[in-house]
């Protein structure tokens, strides 16, 4: 992690290379897509056979490949999709952002109760979808949402392979088979009261441990294999947040991340029963208040911390320095404030119907 750091540093802006990480990745992908493949065609064989046992058989095969299907991901329900007419002028931002950084423009954007923001590609279509956070699109200043926006958008411009077909329906693909096949309580105890039911669940207890272990082991190397892609991917997708909204508005960003804990124990303060807007407005009055030397102090914290966004992200405070060692080029988007109170209005309504899920979300954030 830190040799991609120094290197990236250094480096322009570029695709992800192709290393021996990104081979192993594609490697197991291809590796999970084909025993799918072969379970399909055993059981389209065993159906032609002729033979009722064996077209049994087969129609069994078929199922299996039905549970056994690459997933390709969907959103939260959560997320409440906003269309362009809904939207225009945020449309429009990301569009210029899009733009500035070369990236396709993004099809749907959706706004969910969580101090956070993505970008995903999702369904048979492949939409690519951007999400935001309300909380954390409310607190941002004008540049830090299109440093956002920068780096969200980047990552459909930086060839990271985790949002593509392969990769992403892979591991989803993985995950949903260990869900099955795991061993849990419910697998002997489901059928409480039913000695039969009780004796075939731990009958199937052995075969599922060693079945779910293996699975575990292969989502734990895929995660690991991928890790080092995932983290270039993110370095490159900062290094295009400076390009679309400066150096200081990407540090303005990242340095939100790192004060969030404090400012999620501001809103934690507000009773459920408040006015509506009350939570939102706590975070920007404590991100306002908050003196240069305590987000200094925050910011050490969470330097020495390690904070990061997820396990999939590198070290916020690692980004931070990413951040900095970028040419400071002027800024190739620049949110007004007319356009920033537009999209402010379009967001209103929206906003209002996510915030008692923030309310309820922000009591359960350890912090």
């Amino acid at each position: 992690m830190a040799s991609v750091h120094e290197r990236l540093c250094r480096a322009e802006v570029s695709r992800p290379s192709r290393d021996v990480a990104w081979v192993l990745t594609y490697v197991l992908a291809g590796c999970v897509h084909a025993v799918t493949v072969a379970v399909a065609v055993l059981g389209i064989w065993l159906c032609l056979s002729g033979r009722l046992v064996l077209v049994l058989f087969g129609l069994f095969a078929l199922a299996i490949v039905v549970l056994l299907r690459p997933r390709l991901g969907k959103l939260d329900p959560e997320v409440e999709l906003l269309d362009r007419d809904e939207a225009p002028q945020l449309y429009a931002l990301c569009d210029a952002v899009a733009d500035a950084i070369g990236a396709r423009h993004i099809e749907q954007i959706g706004l969910d109760p969580d101090l956070n923001a993505y970008y995903t590609v999702v369904g048979i279509r492949r939409r690519r979808t951007m999400v935001l956070g309300a909380p954390l699109w409310t607190v941002l200043d004008r540049q830090g949402r299109v440093a956002l926006l920068g780096h969200e958008l980047g990552h459909g411009a930086n060839g990271d392979i985790r949002q593509g077909v392969v990769v992403d329906g892979a591991l989803r693909t993985l995950v949903h088979w260990y869900g099955l096949i795991r061993p849990g309580r419910d697998s002997v105890f489901a059928a409480r009261g039913n000695p039969l039911g009780m004796i075939a669940g731990l009958l199937l207890l052995v075969p599922q441990a060693i079945v779910g272990g293996a699975l575990y082991c292969v989502i734990v190397a895929f995660a690991l294999v991928s890790l080092r892609v995932g983290q270039r991917a993110e370095y490159l997708a900062d290094a295009m947040s400076v390009r679309a909204a400066g150096r200081s508005g990407a540090r303005s960003s990242l340095e939100t991340l790192l004060v969030a804990p404090s400012l999620l124990r501001a809103s934690r303060l507000v009773p459920r029963n408040a006015p509506a807007g009350a939570s939102y407005a706590a975070l920007v009055a404590h991100a306002a208040e908050l003196p240069a030397t305590e987000k200094d102090r925050l910011v050490r914290r969470g330097r020495s911390r390690r904070h990061r966004v997820d396990a999939s992200h590198p070290p916020t405070a690692m980004r931070l320095d990413h951040v900095a060692s970028r040419p400071d080029e002027p800024a190739r988007v620049v949110l007004d404030a007319g356009q920033a109170a537009a999209i402010d209005a379009e967001l209103a309504a929206p906003l209002a119907r996510l915030e008692r899920q923030f309310r309820d979300l922000v009591r359960e954030y350890q912090v």
